[in-house]
């Protein structure tokens, strides 16, 4: 029983630190490809036009 704990014990630890570091390459991704939206801005953003629904669907 104990020799079974340790093993799990010792996967969780060895995948939390891979999970652990695999998350801070992704924020690190985030920040450097992310703009701030910022107030006042030149471009404004493109308004998409809402979709018709198909002839074959019928709202309730």
């Amino acid at each position: 029983m104990l020799l079974s704990m340790v093993k799990e014990i010792a996967a969780k630890v060895f995948i939390d630190k891979m999970i652990g570091s695999a998350i801070e390459v992704f924020d690190n991704i985030l920040k450097a490809t992310t703009e701030i939206i910022r107030p006042n801005r030149k471009f404004e953003r493109k308004k998409i036009k809402k979709k018709t629904a198909s002839m074959n669907y019928k709202q309730l």
